[in-house]
């Protein structure tokens, strides 16, 4: 159909699109991205702006995926500006696919509004369904900013109103999967045991069906809590597995969204030799778009230039490789196990940071550590 001149183009346009789709489920941006340029050029050809604005949207997944996160704005706005042309389920996905690049680029006032103005599509809808998603790539959101150091947090989604079983094909936000990401950033232990036994059974899901895309994610967010459950070999053999699966194609971010202690383990997985130069490339991003007080919703403190500082008493050699790892958000465990002490004498330490600080917690000791 698509080399015979005579077809119809939206049967063109149809099947242009059906087999973006299946390479994108099966990991191949490059065959993707072929595909979108000869939408796009079919679809101003014939002046077929539902075709144009998809484009756009599947242009932006595209660079998202790939850590191109200017291009993804770019992208993700021009879907936006007729993001009625589209149906709903990818309107969703652009609005959360742009908040969350904005936020990688440190936007976070333009995030937020973004996820304002999609809470107020989805309640607009009435569709239980679109709310859910909605509310998913909130709390995914969140999941990057202070507000997932809140105690209330971990209760913020449940994914309520989307079927856990459905097939999540190439869709960039998936409740069953950000509700994993909720579960890390909570850090318990009852949470991460939860969180390793619902990625194992999405896993098998998605290998099933071939579904290389989100298989990935998964992948990369599966060795990060099994690391911090206590087993830095299963970890590293499934970060072996992702990173030569992800290497070809240059898929990014499934190891820059996945947080600590990921660039740990991929220094360690560097010495064994597996993809030298592609995980350089990893830690090189990640390290570029490392939290800092903006990229996570708050302000850097400000003071005049010539401001006199307060004198804050020296921390120990020990207070200070604590709080390195606390401004990198690991918990009290991680930080144990990595310094070969028990929780009680971090938190031991902890408490003489806090009062050297003069800061009431964590949050407080990780701006002061900036400042």
């Amino acid at each position: 159909v698509l080399d015979d001149p005579s077809s119809n183009f939206e049967m063109q346009l149809r099947m242009i699109r059906g087999l973006l789709w299946v390479q994108l489920i099966s990991r191949d941006p490059s065959a993707a991205e072929t595909l979108v340029h000869q939408m796009r050029a079919t679809a101003i050809g014939k002046q077929n702006l539902a075709h144009l604005t998809l484009s756009s949207h599947a242009f932006g997944l595209i660079q998202f995926h790939r850590c191109e996160f200017d291009a993804a704005i770019q992208n993700f706005k021009a879907a936006a500006e007729h993001s009625h042309l589209l149906m709903r389920r990818n309107r969703i996905d652009s609005m959360v696919g742009l908040a969350l690049a904005l936020q990688a680029k440190a936007r976070w006032d333009e995030a937020s509004g973004c996820m304002a103005d999609l809470m107020e599509y989805a309640h607009a809808t009435g569709d239980l369904s679109a709310l859910a998603i909605a509310k998913s790539g909130q709390a995914r959101l969140r999941c990057h900013s202070v507000e997932a150091e809140d105690p209330g947090f971990p209760e913020a989604i449940d994914g309520g109103g989307v079927s856990q079983n459905h097939a999540m094909l190439w869709w960039l936000e998936v409740p069953a999967i950000t509700r994993c990401r909720v579960l890390l950033a909570d850090g318990s232990e009852a949470g991460l045991g939860e969180a390793e036994k619902r990625l194992r059974d999405y896993l098998r899901q998605n290998r099933a069906q071939h579904n290389r895309c989100q298989a990935m994610d998964i992948m990369a967010l599966l060795a990060v809590t099994v690391h911090r459950l206590g087993q830095p070999d299963e970890a590293l053999k499934i970060l072996d597995e992702l990173v030569r699966l992800a290497e070809p194609e240059g898929w990014v971010r499934p190891f820059v969204e996945a947080g600590p202690p990921m660039p740990d383990l991929l220094e360690q997985l560097k010495v064994t030799g597996v993809c030298v130069a592609f995980v350089e490339r990893l830690l090189h991003t990640i390290a570029e778009l490392e939290p800092t007080e903006e990229r996570r919703g708050l302000q850097p403190a400000s003071r005049p230039p010539n401001a006199q500082q307060p004198r804050i008493e020296p921390l120990t050699k020990r207070e200070q490789d604590i709080l390195d790892l606390l401004v990198r958000r690991w918990q009290n465990k991680e930080i144990a196990a990595r310094l070969c002490v028990s929780p009680e004498t971090v938190k031991s330490h902890l408490k003489n940071v806090y009062r050297k600080l003069d800061v009431r917690g964590r949050r407080q000791a990780v701006v002061k550590a900036r400042e």
